[in-house]
């Protein structure tokens, strides 16, 4: 069961059991069922919930290394609802979600992008009007004056008039949101909050199951510490 704080007030656990849903009908991806939930905080707990099928496995960080390759192999590469408000922690991290800002859908990088950076002119600037400390008014001079710099030249990278695709994206698709079986077999991927539909930008990149230091040979178990087994 998860409990959720008023951080973003009915859409943040309307977006989560959506996207879940979502991704069940339009891919073949393994998801614990949504039981039942409640997006407001008219209830006898006084928060949002979501009710979830309890999943009998492991994460799939403790069971990495004694998996086989094969099976490390398969995990990589694995309507009904509308674009709606932007459910993303930059969205309502402090008091953003309570400023009047266009939180989306947006048609394209552009739009996105020309939001986020006025969101960082926007809180460097309340730092140098409430501030007093030196490096403080120091650092949000320099980051304004970057993200305007950006915002000039952004029309010059991105047109503004053009549509784009988006594209969900789990922001936390890490080892300990997919959980396995004792076969090595994945058989739920977790944790759905503040999953958005981004620009296609945002799929260029590794999930972070798949990053860290990069090896250039097979691991030898033989070579790790016991702390570093799990």
């Amino acid at each position: 069961m998860r409990i959720a704080l008023p951080v973003d007030p009915g859409l943040k656990t309307a977006s989560e059991v959506a996207t879940i849903e979502f991704v069940r009908q339009e891919t073949d991806m393994p998801l614990p069922n949504t039981l039942a939930f409640d997006c407001s905080n008219q209830n006898i707990l006084g928060f949002e919930w979501v009710l979830m099928e309890y999943v009998r496995g492991r994460p799939l960080e403790s069971g990495w290394r004694d998996i086989p390759m094969s099976k490390k192999a398969e995990i990589s590469e694995s309507a009904r609802y509308a674009l709606g408000a932007m459910v993303e922690v930059a969205f309502f991290w402090g008091d953003r979600g309570h400023q009047r800002l266009a939180r989306g859908p947006f048609k394209n990088s552009y739009e996105w992008l020309l939001t986020r950076l006025s969101l960082v002119i926007e809180e460097k600037a309340k730092i140098l009007a409430t501030t007093k400390d030196k490096d403080a008014m120091e650092d949000a001079e320099d980051s304004k004056s970057i993200a305007a710099q950006l915002v000039h030249i952004l029309p010059s990278i991105i047109p503004p008039e053009d549509n784009e695709q988006s594209i969900i994206v789990h922001n936390d698709l890490s080892t300990n949101n997919i959980l396995i079986n004792d076969a090595g077999d994945p058989i739920a991927v977790v944790d759905w909050e503040c999953v958005s539909a981004l620009p296609l930008l945002r799929a260029c990149q590794y999930p972070q199951l798949l990053t860290g230091t990069i090896q250039h040979r097979k691991p030898d178990i033989e070579e790790y510490g016991i702390g570093d087994l799990y």
